[in-house]
């Protein structure tokens, strides 16, 4: 009736207890352990947008651990809760910016390091997907910044404060160091 199909063991007309495959209407498939006619324990499903998972599944979600491959490249590998990245896991982009750390309903948050293509590297707290409280950034020189980060309102820069009191701040979707001085920064943006 919705256009899906099931090949397996059936058991009162729903694929049981057993490895089976799911054809789903919307042209996704799902090859793997299942439990009452629904994804559950190890299996790989393939999107209709080509994001395939293969991992953990309990009653339909992506549940346990888990891989995440993207059509256009990038990957995520870690701890799945009810379809969501949650817990620690691995995140790589497409452009090659990689993020190791903890995860909460989807989003970084908690500690975490992002490393830059360019070598550049961030270790410190994360919130809501975004870099911000105590953290440690490395330019590719080596040159250490410890400071309190924030994200700016606008774009992709993060304004660090040092123990000192002096400003630095860098692009965390490149990794390249901006400035020692918010006032540079400023008369950069408002250009």
């Amino acid at each position: 009736p919705n256009g899906a199909s099931s090949r397996g063991y059936f058991f009162q007309n729903k694929l049981h207890d057993n490895k089976g495959e799911i054809l789903f209407a919307n042209k996704g498939k799902y090859v793997g352990g299942v439990k009452m006619g629904k994804m559950h324990g190890r299996g790989v499903y393939r999107s209709p947008a080509g994001i395939i998972y293969e991992g953990e599944f309990n009653e339909d979600a992506q549940h346990g651990h888990g891989k995440i491959t993207y059509p256009r490249g990038g990957w995520y590998e870690g701890a799945m809760a009810n379809g969501e990245k949650h817990g620690t896991g691995t995140n790589v982009e497409p452009n090659g910016v990689k993020y190791e750390g903890h995860w909460v309903k989807g989003y970084q948050q908690g500690v975490g390091k992002i490393t830059f293509p360019n070598e550049a590297f961030y270790i410190g707290d994360f919130h809501s997907g975004r870099i911000h409280g105590t953290g440690i950034f490395t330019e590719k020189t080596f040159r250490i910044h410890r400071a309190t980060w924030k994200p700016k309102r606008k774009g992709d820069l993060v304004v660090g404060t040092k123990a000192d009191g002096t400003t630095v701040v860098f692009n965390s979707e490149s990794g390249e160091f901006v400035s020692e001085t918010i006032e540079h920064v400023v008369e950069k943006v408002e250009e």
